[in-house]
């Protein structure tokens, strides 16, 4: 439709200009299977064709030559057209939207029930195309399908992921076109082999065996982490999530899905955790004590100077630990060494083991 639309749009460019031959332009019309109306700068009909006099089923008294199309509007919204379609609208703010005249597209639900779309076009200096296409209900129904696969595609196009489909016996049946864009590999060669036969690899423990308990017990999963096998030997990680569809009689098909590659992010990730092991092992080899802690008070990180100075046994120092659990332990431990017993107030002088953290989320430096 968008092709036929420019063609007619050249055309009425063409004629529109200096308002004449429009007798030619309104034949040239009648063979297309959408409704044409052109208007003039004060929105008058300059010409139509018969296609769109059917579609909105207009009186023949207001389709004249000159003839103001504010007529046809008022008729439209008093036939109550604009409430079907949902658009709680006035008269006079149709006209704006004409007046403003925008490259448009208007959508909604027609009389009938059909589909109905209204392409809005400049044409010339200050003249108006309107172009409508209509879609009985049943046919209605194809289009709006066709639009949702449409958008679907172009979402999938524009990302990394893929969608994929399999059958009862878990075989792959279908997978977007992104498929064989990020892999090279052709999806026919994937068809009619199972999921679970071309893993090679599973994030989780016993991955193989909860994947197939899950899929056996016909449960959605989510964000499953898997190698798969590839002829190239290359090592890639995809994460992948599918709820199980059914058909009208509740039998089970197969399930339906969608998948990225998460290589990057799982080497990503990996390089961040291997960083801070190293800067935790270059922490724990020096002599002075260092603790983070967080805006509450609780343990971040620490090295081994700091717990070996805080507790002899330090299994019970670790992160998510009080600053004040920490001085409670030392204080007792003082006391006991002091005293022979425990008891003594926190307003009691600590021993000079440790000092407070200071602002919450700092950390505390101190030397042996």
């Amino acid at each position: 439709m968008r092709q036929v639309l420019l063609c007619v749009n050249e055309c009425a460019v063409r004629y529109v200009s200096d308002n004449t031959n429009l007798d030619i332009l309104g034949d040239g019309f009648e063979g297309l299977e959408i409704g044409l109306i052109i208007l003039d700068g004060d929105l008058r009909i300059l010409t139509s064709n018969s296609r769109f006099k059917a579609i909105l089923e207009i009186p023949p008294k207001l389709l004249g030559t000159k003839a103001e199309f504010s007529e046809i509007v008022k008729f439209c919204h008093d036939r109550r057209d604009f409430e079907v379609a949902g658009m709680q609208i006035t008269v006079p703010e149709l006209l704006a939207k004409l007046n403003r005249r925008e490259e448009k597209t208007y959508e909604y639900t027609a009389a009938d029930g059909g589909h109905l779309r209204c392409d809005q076009r400049p044409v010339g200096k200050d003249g108006l195309m309107l172009a409508f296409r209509h879609s009985p209900p049943r046919e209605a129904v194809v289009v709006a399908l066709e639009e949702s696969e449409g958008r679907l595609t172009d979402f999938a196009s524009a990302g990394s992921d893929w969608f994929w489909e399999m059958d009862e016996n878990y075989n792959y049946t279908w997978f977007s076109g992104n498929y064989e864009r990020i892999y090279g590999i052709k999806a026919e060669t994937r068809y009619g082999h199972s999921r679970l036969d071309l893993i090679a690899e599973w994030a989780d423990t016993n991955g193989a065996w909860q994947h197939q308990k899950c899929l056996d017990k016909r449960r959605p999963f989510n964000d499953v982490v898997s190698r798969p096998i590839l002829e190239s030997g290359e090592e890639r990680w995809i994460k992948a999530s599918a709820a199980p569809f059914f058909d009208t009689d509740g039998n089970f098909r197969g399930y339906r899905g969608v998948s990225s590659d998460i290589t990057e992010e799982l080497e990503q990730r990996q390089q961040v955790v291997s960083e801070g092991e190293r800067i935790a092992t270059a922490m724990d080899r020096l002599d002075e004590t260092i603790a983070l802690f967080d805006d509450q008070d609780r343990l971040i990180f620490c090295n081994n100077a700091f717990r070996k100075l805080n507790s002899p046994d330090r299994d019970w120092i670790v992160p998510g630990i009080t600053f004040e659990e920490i001085v409670r332990s030392n204080i007792d431990k003082w006391t006991i060494q002091k005293n022979g017993r425990k008891g003594r107030s926190l307003h009691q002088k600590p021993p000079p083991t440790i000092s407070s953290p200071g602002r919450p989320g700092r950390s505390g430096i101190g030397q042996r």
